[in-house]
């Protein structure tokens, strides 16, 4: 399949095993980015929970308001 894809587009062996490793780095990438939006959503839920917690307190409602 590889070679015929190369056969098809005209590219070298070279230039293909480069897109190889491009799409390497963006399977990489890709989980990254998984690991950061997960992240990401806990620290949301975590800044909820303290906005929660402020809410409850008269401090951050004078700040709020």
């Amino acid at each position: 399949e590889k070679k015929e894809i190369a056969a098809a587009s005209g590219r070298t062996s070279a230039e293909c095993k480069e897109t190889m490793s491009q799409k390497d780095d963006r399977n990489m990438a890709e989980k990254m980015g998984v690991v950061r939006r997960r992240r990401k959503l806990d620290e949301a839920v975590y800044s909820q929970s303290d906005s929660l917690a402020g809410m409850r307190s008269p401090k951050s409602r004078l700040l709020d308001d």
